[in-house]
């Protein structure tokens, strides 16, 4: 493996070594898959909770995949609804949509970090 690509694998599992406990924001998709993998292999299953989010802007395919892929990866997962169709600036479908969409998901993640 490249030295480069080594050494930021080996620095992202210090900091996840350093927080003991972690909540990934889980899409199924290939960059948190690999943090939540790391994070599992690093801090153990029970140090890490993947996290999926559910509303109508997620298509039902993609949640079914994501909850497929946390199950064959062993991962302990849960699927949350967010509710960022309901903010005016959302629905108004401006270039801030993805801010806000992830507002909503880092404040209902930060929620379960907490808990």
């Amino acid at each position: 493996m490249d030295d480069g690509v080594q050494g930021k694998i080996e620095k992202a599992a210090a900091v996840l070594k350093e927080l003991r406990r972690v909540v990934v924001a889980f899409s199924g998709g290939i960059d948190s898959t690999v943090l939540a993998v790391l994070a599992q292999r690093t801090v153990g299953a029970d140090g890490v909770l993947a996290v999926t989010a559910d509303s109508p802007s997620i298509a039902r395919h993609d949640l079914d995949d994501a909850v497929a892929l946390a199950g064959q990866l062993g991962l302990r997962h849960r699927v949350i609804a967010t509710r960022e169709v309901e903010q005016p600036g959302y629905r108004a479908n401006t270039a801030r949509r993805c801010y806000l969409c992830k507002q909503e998901l880092f404040a209902e993640l930060e929620g379960l970090a907490r808990a």
